[in-house]
């Protein structure tokens, strides 16, 4: 499963140099001998880059290192809420819209719309090709990262096999599969998009794992942008310090609230579960509340979980259970099956797994008559349980299903925690057992949470009618 991942944990930028003909993955930008060693930072140069093309900088924010996060954004003085630490222009962002160079348009057309990091990757490899003087975002450019070696598109075959989650491996593998496909037909040749050289498959993944790792939508529905220095802000759900404000002809970082001088300058990047956050940023948030563990419904496995926890066969749907599931989306034929998700249980009325999941576990354990009258809305919504018996029935097939899915692991959640303690692993692999680890964590507290529910509600009584 993992043959098409590209095996390039150590690829990295290279130099573009005058008589290069090929942009590859072996070195850092500006270790490039044709360019001047630069005399100030990379945070001042930038700064200097964003007023220079219409926008501002606060005096106050600087570029700062963190041992845990690496480079961010802080300010060296008290700053009020509201405050605009930076403003972009539109002409200081990097966007994945149409192109002005044909050559470089016809690539862009022939990148599926869902794979906006490759599109905004190639945008940014067209302004490295033409480099300093001919791109009017080189300094931006030239201080990105040389490597992105947490973004699974760079991870060694044995870490993508230790994430053993089939989800993300599809994922990756999907990605991995176009990336090489790519850049073998369509970047191999010279090309005047880029400058006429030609573009290797590690050239092309560190320019999709740069896009994707650091775009923004500014506003609701807008496609996603490079907004330099605004994307050296850390992502954070607890509190973040800013926020990102997008209007019609200007995108600004503004304060949240009071900053003390040498507080850091955090972002919430959204309500983004670890897969979205391991394959575009290459981080994962241990606990993350909006994490999941993806299911498919089938009956079959429904059947199967329900056997695991003692429960009786279905012997057939009623025809109200089997309308629900049509409307839910759930009533595939034989061998097809839809997706699902356990997911953390949070105050407020979450429940362990989406509504969706819940509705259509409901609709299979309930009686014919609970279901009359009874909308989608209701069936799937936690705070409204149905009868004990029904209830009960629902809840235990959840906590099977849970228990299948960790079986599919090939280590526990205790194993991993030990792997972790003892350490010694590349950064890939460390990052891959964590990964793992929140998936076995997110169905334990599954299987936890309906326990305590069929407790707390007196579901227990009602156990020995169950069948």
């Amino acid at each position: 499963m993992t043959q098409s991942c590209l095996r390039t944990a150590s690829l990295s930028l290279s130099p573009l140099r005058p008589a290069r003909r090929c942009i590859s993955g072996n070195a850092h930008l500006t270790e490039d001998p044709g360019m001047p060693a630069p005399s100030t930072s990379p945070g001042a140069l930038l700064s200097s880059w964003v007023v220079l093309r219409g926008g501002s900088v606060h005096s106050a924010l600087h570029v700062r290192t963190s041992p845990t996060a690496g480079l961010g954004l802080g300010v060296s003085s008290a700053v009020s809420p509201g405050t605009i630490l930076v403003r972009l222009p539109l002409a200081a962002q990097l966007g994945a819209g149409g192109a002005a160079d044909s050559d470089l348009q016809t690539l862009l057309d022939r990148v599926p719309a869902e794979l906006w990091g490759a599109r905004l990757g190639l945008h940014a490899l067209r302004e490295r090709a033409v480099g300093e003087g001919a791109g009017a975002f080189w300094p931006y450019i030239a201080a990105l990262p040389s490597a992105f070696p947490g973004v699974p598109l760079f991870f060694p075959g044995e870490a993508v096999e230790a994430l053993q989650y089939p989800p993300i491996l599809q994922q990756i593998n999907k990605r991995s599969r176009w990336l090489v496909s790519f850049a073998r037909e369509h970047l191999a040749a010279p090309r005047p998009a880029f400058a006429h050289a030609s573009i290797d498959m590690g050239g092309l993944a560190w320019a999709w794992a740069a896009a994707s790792s650091r775009a923004f939508r500014a506003q609701r529905g807008a496609a996603p942008v490079l907004l330099p220095l605004i994307d050296l802000a850390n992502h954070t759900f607890d509190g973040p310090t800013a926020k990102v404000e997008g209007s019609a002809d200007a995108t600004c970082l503004v304060a949240a609230r009071q900053l003390r001088a040498g507080e850091e300058v955090s972002l919430n990047y959204g309500p983004l579960s670890n897969d979205d956050l391991f394959l575009d940023y290459g981080f994962i948030v241990p606990g993350n509340p909006h994490d999941d563990v993806q299911l498919q419904f089938d009956l079959s496995l429904i059947e199967a979980a329900r056997a695991l926890v003692g429960l009786a066969a279905l012997e057939g749907l009623a025809p109200a259970a089997r309308a629900a599931l049509e409307a839910l989306g759930l009533a595939g034929a034989p061998g097809l099956s839809a997706a699902v998700a356990v997911r953390r249980a949070r105050a407020g009325g979450q429940g362990p797994c989406d509504a969706r999941l819940l509705a259509g576990l409901r609709a299979v354990s309930a009686q014919p008559a609970e279901l009359e009258g009874l909308t989608l809305r209701a069936l799937g919504d936690w705070a409204s349980p149905l009868s004990l018996v029904s209830e009960a029935k629902a809840l235990r097939t959840l906590t099977g299903l849970c228990a299948i899915s960790l079986s599919h692991f090939p280590t526990t959640a205790e194993e991993d925690a030990e792997v972790l303690r003892k350490g010694g692993m590349s950064g890939p692999m460390a990052l891959a057992v964590q990964f793992r680890l929140e998936k076995k964590r997110i169905l334990d507290a599954g299987i936890k949470a309906c326990a305590a529910r069929i407790r707390v509600s007196g579901f227990v009584a009602a156990r020995c009618c169950l069948d």
